[in-house]
């Protein structure tokens, strides 16, 4: 589940499935991070290597040898980039800035009205504060992947570049921490909307980076659904539990 490092949040789930499925109080319930899940979809049920999800919000999460770490994933308020999320809003600052002569000129500001039936600033001020859900948002973000695309603008590479680059970090980290050897071969599955989607301008160029730094990084993407990824997972745990 979404947000679901914590323990006191652990505890929150583990009371709810134990209730909906009319199970004792000691019954074992076992709680993960979606991002498992989504690594798992990539891998075939098998728990190793690295997933990085860019969707509404990102995490970079992996798994080596009995040990896991993660990156980013902690919301917008404490930055979040590398999503659709971040990346649309980079847009509405970079607009802002451009109507206040603080900033270059953007074909952003043009694209981004058009899409709305904005006239001013004001109107992206009104709507931003209307509703600041993180979806609403994330929504927009391909305005700047078609803006550097068919424009060539560069406030939106700028943009895009930037949030690649953050990903790109995390993942340098948690391969880092997770001990991979530069000999070894592991997977690296690319998840949630802004990389899975058609021509996506920010896997490519995510790609382009993992290739250059780490070649042996095989990248893939998910072929499982979550629920059959989670029950391929459930029945290795219940085996192992068994057999020990």
């Amino acid at each position: 589940m979404s947000g679901s490092d914590r323990e006191e949040m652990h505890k929150i789930h583990r009371d709810w499935t134990r209730q909906a499925l009319g199970i004792s109080d000691d019954f074992p319930v076992n709680v993960f991070n979606d991002a498992l899940a989504a690594l798992l979809r990539g891998t075939q049920g098998e728990l190793h290597g690295i997933v990085v999800i860019s969707g509404t919000g990102t995490i970079v999460f992996g798994h080596h040898n009995g040990v896991q770490h993660r990156a980013l994933g902690y919301g917008p308020s404490l930055g979040d980039k590398g999503s659709g999320y971040a990346i649309a809003n980079d847009m509405f600052i970079a607009v802002v800035k451009a109507e206040d002569k603080m900033g270059p000129e953007t074909k952003l500001t043009q694209r981004l009205y058009d899409k709305l039936n904005f006239k001013t600033t004001l109107d992206l001020t009104g709507w931003v504060y209307a509703d600041s859900s993180w979806e609403r948002v994330a929504s927009l973000y391909p305005i700047v992947a078609d803006c550097y695309l068919e424009d060539h603008d560069e406030v939106a590479e700028e943009i895009l570049d930037q949030n690649v680059e953050t990903l790109f970090t995390g993942i340098r980290t948690v391969i880092k921490r997770l001990g991979f050897e530069p000999s070894e071969t592991f997977p690296i599955v690319f998840s949630g909307g802004v990389l899975t989607h058609e021509k996506s301008v920010v896997a490519e160029k995510l790609q382009r980076k993992l290739v250059q730094h780490y070649p042996r990084g095989k990248i893939i993407y998910p072929t499982l659904s979550a629920e059959l990824a989670a029950a391929i997972y459930a029945a290795k745990l219940s085996a192992d539990a068994l057999n020990s």
